[in-house]
C-alpha cells in the first residue's frame, strides 16, 4: 500500500517525483476529512520553531490520526532548500523508523 504524503501542492516538483516513486501525495484541503490516514507531512520554512504548516488549527486537528489511531501522528518533516530526490531520501529515512 502507497504511503501517502502531504504537501502544499500537488503540482511542484516535488509532488511529481514522489508519485514517480509510488508515493499518493495530498494537498493540504484533500487531506482535511477525518479519518482520512496520513503518513507524513511536508512543509518548508526558515523558521527554526515551525514544527507544522501554517495552514489553520483545523487542519492540525483532523490530519492524520482519528479516534485514537494506534499508529500514532504523522511524521513532519521541513524539506526547505531541499531537491526532489533528497526529499525521497528523506522521507525514506524517517518512515523506515516506524512499524507501519
Amino acid at each position: 500500500m502507497a504511503k501517502t504524503i502531504v504537501l502544499h501542492s500537488t503540482s511542484s516538483p516535488v509532488a511529481y517525483h514522489l508519485q514517480q516513486q509510488g508515493y499518493e501525495v495530498l494537498d493540504y484541503q484533500q487531506a482535511l476529512p477525518p479519518g482520512r490516514r496520513v503518513d507524513a507531512i511536508l512543509y518548508a520554512s526558515y523558521r527554526p520553531d515551525s514544527v507544522m504548516f501554517t495552514h489553520s488549527d483545523c487542519a492540525d486537528i483532523t490530519i492524520g490520526t482519528y479516534h485514537g489511531d494506534p499508529l500514532g501522528e504523522p511524521i513532519r518533516l521541513n524539506i526547505t532548500g531541499q531537491n526532489p530526490k533528497q526529499v525521497v531520501s528523506l522521507l525514506e529515512a524517517h518512515l523506515g523508523r516506524h512499524e507501519w
